[in-house]
């Protein structure tokens, strides 16, 4: 498997690398950046899957229905074999997570 690299600045903000020779990623890296870019998709964002991607938090109270969309992403990415552990809370409007997964190159952590 092979992602595009994803870069994250200082303040959180995430980008894609497009110059140098970092530009692709392969393994765990890989399954991390394409985890990372498939939660960053709002729903109805792409015109060619309006159905993707993660509910605004304002149009959604229920933390159970984000939990739900999220682990669906991670569990359909290439490469992931289960959730491990998950955790996760809205404070101020701003959804957190963090959970660890199996993947076919080892155990791998995240948080959102």
């Amino acid at each position: 498997m092979k992602c595009r690299n994803i870069k994250i600045d200082d303040k959180g903000n995430v980008g894609v690398s497009f110059f140098g020779r970092e530009n692709y990623v392969d393994g765990q890296e890989a399954i991390r950046c394409s985890i990372i870019q498939k939660l960053s998709v709002i729903k109805e964002e792409l015109w060619y899957d309006r159905q993707f991607g993660i509910p605004l938090i304002d149009k959604v109270t229920n933390k159970s229905i984000i939990d739900s969309y999220i682990a669906r992403i991670i569990l359909e990415s290439e490469g992931v074999i289960n959730i491990e552990g998950f955790e996760s809370e809205i404070v101020n409007h701003n959804y957190e997570c963090y959970f660890v997964i199996n993947t076919k190159y080892g155990q791998l952590e995240l948080s959102i």
